[in-house]
């Protein structure tokens, strides 16, 4: 499934799940970046900021820009701890799952 931005400039693809195993809830979209950026990494969002899903065209649509998307934090999935969370949150101004 691709991700865009609201003016649907593409940026990657979902290509994993990071899910809450204690909740049974997945946490986190896993994306891998690549269109139109100049390295190809990957980064994380949370299911709740997507802001539209078209099974149509299998995309769905993140209310950020593609700078904020290039400045994401770095994910590394053995470093996924609540330092980590905070810092993903305060980064795209949303107050985190645990508030």
């Amino acid at each position: 499934q691709t991700c865009a931005l609201p003016i649907y400039e593409k940026i990657g693809f979902v290509d994993d799940f990071l899910c809450d195993d204690d909740l049974h809830a997945i946490r986190y979209l896993k994306i891998e970046t690549g269109f139109n950026f100049l390295k190809i990494r990957p980064i994380i969002l949370a299911p709740v900021w997507v802001s539209e899903i078209s099974w149509e065209n299998k995309s769905m649509t993140v209310d950020m820009s593609t700078e904020a998307i290039k400045q994401s934090p770095l994910f590394d999935k053995e470093k996924l701890h609540p330092n980590y969370e905070k810092e993903l949150h305060i980064h795209y101004g949303f107050k985190g799952y645990w508030e």
